[in-house]
């Protein structure tokens, strides 16, 4: 499945803080995850998607 979650141009210095934000919030989310996983497997599956 693909979303498209930006449209529009962005100067380059706005284009990295929207990067960056996306990162720490997709970072933020697989931490809640882990946090919520009960399981050992499940729990190294999320950090590798941390990385």
């Amino acid at each position: 499945m693909n979303i498209q979650l930006i449209q529009g141009q962005f100067s380059a210095n706005e284009a990295i803080e929207i990067i960056t934000q996306m990162i720490q919030v997709k970072i933020k989310f697989q931490e809640n995850k882990i946090n919520n996983t009960h399981g050992e497997e499940a729990t190294k599956m999320r950090e590798k998607r941390i990385k």
